[in-house]
């Protein structure tokens, strides 16, 4: 992984304590369910007049930067700073202004989400966006407004997505915190779900599935390279730190997931941890197997390229008539041997696979791109957040466990 440092508003949407790591010796209560990670309005102490806050991120598979807080990860690599400044003269959330990183060898960038990306000559290029919106569901699908959201609420499953635990600064305060890219939380927002974040923390099997008798459908976000340990290989010299208390809770969560068919979706570190723990494997490095950095450039900077999914898939069902999806790539490591019981639907011009599902799953799917980054086209989001409903129209966990007994 390869941090970067950017220096931003502390002036998030709401606060995020900090949870247990290494070093640290207690664990506070879960953050708000649509919060990222810090906000200038601490509840000790008034809002500041002028506060500073810097990010820094890994070199891993998620998108590295927030809205909120500054993070320290536990990676190995050397790091390049952005800094830009806001002032916050008041205890509302305010957005500010991201740095857009470049590189010299792109061929083309242009933004997506928060920062740009871009494609190189050595994968195909997408196609150009669409100059209308059509329905929510489709190619290049725009968000429901406002009003809309309001007037699904009465049914709108409650989407966990899994989260990082950083060091944050925000004030006066520095401290471990629980932090999550807010564009995570607005994918499943904009197609009417209910986001709530679920920080690394101690977990048994049975809180596990307490906490997944809480949620109508579960997205395992990117994130930090997996514990080599686990898939019984050695760590590579480019691997990452490993994040034991992540990989322990996403491992329960996804045992007590696949125990009552939760809908889920894995994204990046999510399809990667998913593999591992149905008995699966990873690349360590694929630049050791393809030559170059092009699945993962660098500076917070995604390459994006053209995936065409397999017909017949769950996830071509869930596209549509078009198969091909615009995959913002940002990882070094890919799956090797694939998992017991799942089934590979797309892979590159190289042969890395890009996406992988349960067929034997309600909605299990997984790609190793960043559909959160692409917010002209949340298909995905839409389908995990559709299985979500039907999910909780169904009665949820308990009626699955009745039906398993």
């Amino acid at each position: 992984m390869r941090p970067t440092s950017t220096r931003t508003s502390a002036s998030s949407t709401a606060a995020s304590p900090p949870p247990r790591s290494p070093g640290a010796s207690t664990t506070a209560a879960a953050p708000s369910a649509s919060s990222v990670a810090a906000t200038a309005c601490a509840s000790r102490t008034a809002c500041p007049v002028r506060t500073s806050t810097s990010t820094s991120r890994s070199r891993v598979c998620s998108r590295p930067a927030s809205t909120a807080s500054r993070t320290n990860s536990n990676s190995r690599t050397r790091s390049r700073a952005t800094p830009t400044r806001a002032t916050s003269t008041a205890c509302r959330p305010r957005c500010a202004r991201r740095p857009t990183c470049s590189i010299g060898r792109r061929s083309r960038a242009r933004s997506s989400a928060t920062r740009s990306s871009t494609t190189t000559s050595t994968l195909r290029a997408p196609r150009s966006r669409p100059s209308t919106q059509p329905s929510p569901i489709g190619r290049g699908s725009a968000a429901l407004s406002v009003s809309d959201r309001a007037d699904a609420t009465g049914d709108a499953p409650v989407i966990g997505i899994t989260s990082y635990l950083e060091q944050a600064q925000t004030g006066v305060w520095d401290v471990r915190a629980s932090f999550l890219p807010q564009v995570y939380l607005n994918a499943v927002t904009d197609v009417g779900g209910i986001a709530t974040v679920l920080p690394p923390q101690p977990v048994s099997p049975e809180i596990a599935r307490r906490i997944v008798a809480g949620l109508d459908g579960l997205i395992l976000s990117g994130g930090a390279d997996i514990d080599p340990s686990r898939y019984g290989a050695d760590p590579h010299e480019r691997t990452g730190a490993p994040r034991t208390d992540r990989d322990e809770f996403e491992a329960a969560l996804i045992e007590a997931a696949l125990e009552v068919q939760l809908p889920l979706l894995g994204i990046c570190r999510g399809a990667q941890m998913l593999n591992v723990e149905l008995g699966g494997t990873l690349q360590q490095h694929l630049p050791d197997v393809v030559g170059d950095d092009r699945y993962q450039i660098g500076a917070g900077v995604f390459n994006e390229i053209e995936v065409e999914v397999d017909e017949g898939s769950r996830i071509a069902e869930i596209l549509g008539d078009d198969r091909r999806a615009g995959a913002h790539l940002y990882h070094h490591q890919a799956i090797g041997e694939v998992g017991e019981g799942l089934a590979v639907t797309s892979r590159t011009e190289d042969g890395v696979i890009e996406s992988l599902e349960l067929p034997d799953h309600p909605f299990g799917v997984a790609v190793q791109w960043h559909p959160e980054e692409n917010t002209a086209d949340r298909r995905l989001f839409q389908g995990l957040v559709d299985a979500a409903r039907t999910y909780r129209t169904a009665g949820g966990a308990g009626t699955v466990r009745k039906e398993n007994a």
